[in-house]
């Protein structure tokens, strides 16, 4: 996943590579979630894209186990 791809901000891409389901989310909502990320951490334009489009879905839509844990 290049730079270009997550800021589509496609949930499947974030699903797979997270394992985290983002459940009712549309790629609106994760593009601008994406976007607004990168705007507040531009420390991290350098990395990976995947794992700038993961750490922005997590931040944003943190993983819950079944119980409805973290």
């Amino acid at each position: 996943m290049n730079l270009a791809t997550a800021a589509t901000g496609n949930p499947q891409d974030f699903e797979r590579l997270s394992g985290c389901r983002l459940n009712g989310v549309t790629l609106a909502q994760t593009r601008l979630v994406f976007l607004k990320y990168i705007d507040d951490h531009p420390e991290q334009l350098h990395w990976e894209a995947f794992i700038v489009f993961s750490n922005a879905m997590l931040a944003a839509f943190p993983c819950h186990s079944e119980k409805g844990e973290h």
